[in-house]
């Protein structure tokens, strides 16, 4: 008899998911490339920057602290390969300062991406000549040779309690706190 009211209650159930139609929507590239373009025919010149949260909202249509960090972090991976490849194709020209996005609008800004780039046209090449040099004199052999002492590693079972952790009511300063933890 279990069997039939649990088969009635399933049938219910597919009736209804059937009535329903299933809204699933599928966030594409070009999904998001759109979005981020019109995100940002508001947000030209560092006067109008907008945030990395606000593209995510936009973008995605929640907010990231709704999603755990990987789906977070995976979705703002993809995001930040798209504006590479609106800046690359050169349809927006959108760069990062200060933590904020925005499409390029004049020579300062012009000069901050230039300055930024030649930092890192710098270091690749110091990363290049320090490459050259570890084969020119073998600096392998050196490391091949140098002996790795092991680190100890002992695991923390048991937390241990700072001395005077107790004695804070002592040291409390003002009535506030004080009526806060309890006292008077």
């Amino acid at each position: 008899m279990n069997r039939i009211i649990l088969k009635q209650i399933s049938k219910k159930q597919e009736q209804k998911q059937k009535e329903k139609p299933k809204e699933k929507a599928k966030i594409t590239q070009d999904v998001i490339k759109v979005r981020l373009l019109k995100h940002f025919q508001h947000h030209i010149g560092e006067s109008d920057k907008t945030t990395s949260e606000e593209i995510f909202q936009v973008v995605m249509g929640f907010s990231s602290f709704q999603v755990d960090s990987f789906s977070k972090f995976y979705w703002w991976e993809q995001i930040e390969k798209i504006i590479r490849g609106l800046r690359r194709k050169n349809i927006a020209f959108i760069i990062k300062k200060k933590g904020y996005y925005f499409v390029l609008k004049d020579e300062d800004e012009a000069d901050f991406y230039i300055n930024r780039n030649d930092d890192t046209i710098k270091k690749i090449e110091n990363a290049n000549d320090r490459a050259k040099e570890w084969v020119e004199k073998e600096k392998w052999k050196e490391f091949e040779k140098r002996k790795i002492e092991e680190v100890d590693f002992t695991p923390v079972t048991k937390p241990t309690k700072p001395k005077g952790i107790d004695t804070y009511k002592g040291n409390l300063k003002t009535k506030v706190i004080k009526l806060w933890k309890g006292e008077k």
